[in-house]
Parts: structure tokens; C-alpha cells; sequence
């Protein structure tokens, strides 16, 4: 019910803006003097992206793309004629260009003010000036609209990373069940598919909210969840190496104790340099014991001292993550 809600209130809120976006840019054209206002409003929305700095960039290259277009189709025009095989000569060089030149987000909206010029059948300054006016009030609008509207990404950011934080420690979890009880551990493989998949697709929309910070440099929020990624993909090559494991002993007992006791520290806060500590001390314990007698215990404790490597590795990004935030908070 929460995520429906959730998803009624991102559909309203991106519906508004592009009502907004069109109605704005169209009543700005209609003060101006540009007659096809109805145009503006149309191209106004789809200058709208998802992020704000999406928005700007797509925005500058629909501009720069809708300038070549009148202008290669203005010199066609003058120097051929208002035929129709000059305007298919104009759309393959236009959109030749357009790729050549990494501007092809705005062939569409191009080939309506060209298409506005093609049925007048004469060429006139007046023209030419009302088509480069639609495209000038619709970028502009929809910029200048897109960088006030409000925006909740920050909110939404922080619960994302929240939910990833939760997801991981979900993770580690299951390893303890399944380094202890390996006979369910079939049911949980499929778990750990599926938080996987979920993981993936709150990161991206971590990177998605991101792009909405126009202004500044500070990625740290992004940086945290990169972080997290890197920390999964430890996790699941832990996965790996327990699945390999043939025979039990009982270091899986004591290992699984201390990732349920590491679980808790899953968080904004630095507990890397305390758990590393403990860490070090288990590994100590492991070395002090007798050798394996058997070749089987001999690959169940390389297989198991490969997880504890990965948890050192786990715990060091998060320690690297905190030297270069040291006053990270969610």
C-alpha cells in the first residue's frame, strides 16, 4: 500500500511539472508574439527529463540541434526549393549530422519547425524568426522551470540508502544461516538472487536522485552506495566459497558468530576499524590451531579463510569511505 502510495504521488508530481512546463511556455510564446504557441508547449515538455542536470544538457542539445536544422533547411529551401525530394535531402543530412555530432536527443522537435517552414511553400525572415522563437521560449521555460520546481530527491535519496544498509545486513544474515545450516541452503540462494536484483535497482535510483544535485560537487551519498556495491559484490563471492564447502567444521560456528555480531554495524557510522580489530584477532585463534589432518579439512579451512579475507576486504571500503568522508551522516 506504502509503495503504491509512493508511486501515485511520483506520477502526480512528474504530471504537474509537465502541465506546468506547457502551460507556462505556451502563455510566455503568446506574450511574445509567437504565434504557434501550442507547439511551444508541446516541445517545453519534451525538454523535460527525469533529473534536472538530464533536463539542461538535453535542453542545450535540442537547442543547438533545432539551430542547425533551420539553418541547413533555410539554405536548401532558398537555393532548391519548397520540393519534396529537398526535404528528404535535408532529413538525411540533418540526421546524419545530428548523430555525427552527438545531438540527435533533438531530431524530433527539429524536424517540426522545418516541417513549419516546408508547408508555407516561400521563404520569409518572419518565419524563420517565429521558428527559432518556439524553440528559444520552450527550452528556456522548461530550464528555468525544471531548475525551481521543487524537488524531493534529498528525502528519497537517504531512504534508498537506508534500504540498501538494511538489504546488506539481510545478506550477511542468510550467510550465517547457511554457513551453519547447509542443508537450507537452496531456499536462500533464491534470496539472495532476488536482494541482489533489489540492491542493483536501489543503487541506480541512488545515481538517478544524484544526477538531481545541478549545482555542487558533492557526490558522497553516491560514493557511500558505490561503496555498498563494492561491499555486495564481497558478499556474494563469500556466498560462492561457502557453497563450496563439502564437509562441515566447526569454525563455520565461530565465523558465523562474528558476522551476526558485525551485522549491527552496518550503518553511516565507522565501525570498520573496531571490526577489523576483532577480526584479526579471530584469524590469529585460527592460525594457532593444529594443521588439517585430512585433505577435506585441509579445503574446508583455505575455503573458510577465504571468507574471513573477504570480510577484511568488506571492511576495508568501508574504512577507505570514511578517510575521505570522515563527517559522513545519513
Amino acid at each position: 500500500m506504502a509503495k503504491n502510495l509512493s508511486i501515485i504521488k511520483d506520477l502526480l508530481y512528474i504530471t504537474i511539472k509537465l502541465v506546468l512546463v506547457a502551460v507556462i511556455a505556451g502563455f510566455v510564446a503568446y506574450i511574445v508574439g509567437v504565434k504557434d504557441y501550442v507547439t511551444v508547449g508541446v516541445i517545453a515538455i519534451l525538454c523535460i527529463s527525469i533529473s534536472k542536470k538530464d533536463s539542461i544538457i538535453g535542453g542545450i542539445k535540442r537547442y543547438l540541434n533545432a539551430l542547425i536544422a533551420l539553418l541547413l533547411s533555410s539554405i536548401l529551401f532558398v537555393l532548391i526549393g519548397f520540393d519534396l525530394y529537398v526535404f528528404i535531402i535535408f532529413l538525411v543530412i540533418f540526421i546524419f549530422v545530428s548523430f555525427l555530432t552527438d545531438l540527435q536527443i533533438g531530431i524530433v522537435p527539429s524536424i517540426v519547425l522545418v516541417n513549419h517552414l516546408y508547408q508555407t511553400q516561400v521563404f520569409t525572415m518572419d518565419k524563420l524568426i517565429q521558428e527559432f522563437g518556439i524553440i528559444t521560449v520552450a527550452v528556456l521555460v522548461s530550464l528555468l522551470l525544471d531548475l525551481i520546481y521543487p524537488s524531493n530527491w534529498f528525502g528519497k535519496m537517504k531512504e534508498d540508502i537506508l534500504n540498501i544498509d538494511h538489504m546488506l545486513k539481510d545478506h550477511l544474515f542468510m550467510l550465517t544461516i547457511i554457513l551453519t545450516r547447509q542443508s537450507e541452503k537452496d531456499e536462500f540462494i533464491k534470496h539472495q538472487q532476488l536482494l541482489n536484483e533489489k540492491l542493483e535497482d536501489k543503487i541506480n535510483a541512488v545515481e538517478l536522485k544524484d544526477k538531481n544535485k545541478v549545482f555542487g560537487n558533492d557526490h558522497r551519498y553516491l560514493a557511500y552506495v558505490y561503496m555498498r556495491r563494492n561491499q555486495l559484490n564481497y558478499i556474494n563471492h563469500m556466498y560462492k566459497n561457502v557453497l563450496k564447502i563439502k564437509a562441515y567444521h566447526p569454525y563455520q560456528e565461530e565465523i558465523a558468530l562474528y558476522i551476526k555480531n558485525l551485522i549491527p554495524d552496518i550503518s553511516d557510522q565507522n565501525k570498520a576499524i573496531d571490526q577489523k580489530e576483532k577480526l584479526l584477532e579471530l584469524i590469529e585463534q585460527f592460525r594457532k590451531e593444529p594443521l588439517p589432518n585430512t585433505r577435506q579439512e585441509f579445503e574446508t579451512r583455505a575455503l573458510l579463510y577465504s571468507l574471513l579475507e573477504d570480510i577484511d576486504s568488506m571492511l576495508e571500503a568501508k574504512e577507505k569511505f570514511h578517510i575521505r568522508y570522515p563527517e559522513f551522516k545519513i
